[in-house]
């Protein structure tokens, strides 16, 4: 399947979009509505780094309760091992380091690229940053998001 092909029924689903379907954002309706639509969740190990960081950052900077903010990262780590296709970070590093380089974005955002371009499909995202950088570089083919002006 080519990318963009309505037909696809997978995705690769980034740790913004996961941490929004167990804590409350502004896009968590969006991304638990979207998320519904496939099949298939592909991630790479980096979710479990990435989203246990934010969890971080709701009880050091925001000062949410502890006990509410990790129960809620338990299920979240769970829900990832049960219906997500882990991947393997360091199976796509070399082309991870290459779209960086050439889009601009993170070594940790491009992991996710990299994921979806060898299952030719797109990044399910609310990183709004990430958009906009695709958008400035004529590479937002690669991500669905409620910003995004491609038809799904």
């Amino acid at each position: 399947m080519r990318i963009g092909d309505v037909s696809t029924k997978n995705i690769v689903v980034d740790s913004s979009v996961l941490f929004a379907l167990f804590f409350s954002e502004e896009y968590s309706e969006w991304s638990e509505e979207t998320i519904k639509e496939y099949d298939e969740l592909h991630v790479p190990e980096l979710v479990f780094l990435e989203t246990s960081n934010a969890a971080w950052k709701r009880i050091t900077i925001f000062k949410q309760p502890s006990d509410i903010v990790l129960k809620n990262l338990k299920l979240l780590h769970k829900f990832i091992s049960d219906t997500c296709i882990v991947h393997r970070d360091i199976n796509y590093l070399q082309r991870t380091i290459e779209l960086s380089i050439r889009l601009g974005v993170t070594i940790y955002d491009s992991l996710f690229l990299a994921i979806a371009e060898e299952y030719k499909t797109r990044v399910l995202t609310i990183d709004k940053k990430l958009v906009e950088t695709l958008k400035y570089r004529k590479e937002e083919y690669r991500v669905i998001s409620p910003w995004s002006s491609i038809v799904q």
